[in-house]
């Protein structure tokens, strides 16, 4: 699935407005839910292929383990020294 996401904050590196993110349905996927905040840590391809179909440029979701919903990923913040109200 692609899904349009808005960007409200980044704390490194630059970012439009709002970014398409790739999540594809197998046991890797992120698992956006509409209408959530999250903290996510991102990647970028140029291109990519979907069903056949040559998709790109993209984001997905890094495996990092970090990314989340917001409200549940205060010591994440915490230990990149961000400040949780700057995201609320």
């Amino acid at each position: 699935m692609l899904y349009r996401v808005r960007v409200l904050n980044v704390l490194r590196g630059t970012a439009a407005k709002e970014i398409d993110i790739r999540d594809e349905n197998d046991s890797g996927r992120f698992g956006f839910e509409v209408g959530k905040k999250y903290l996510l840590f991102v990647g970028h391809r140029d291109s990519g292929w979907s069903s056949d179909i040559r998709i790109g440029p993209f984001y997905y979701v890094s495996p990092c383990g970090n990314s989340g919903l917001l409200s549940e990923r205060a010591n994440v913040l915490k230990q990149l020294g961000v400040s949780e109200s700057a995201y609320r």
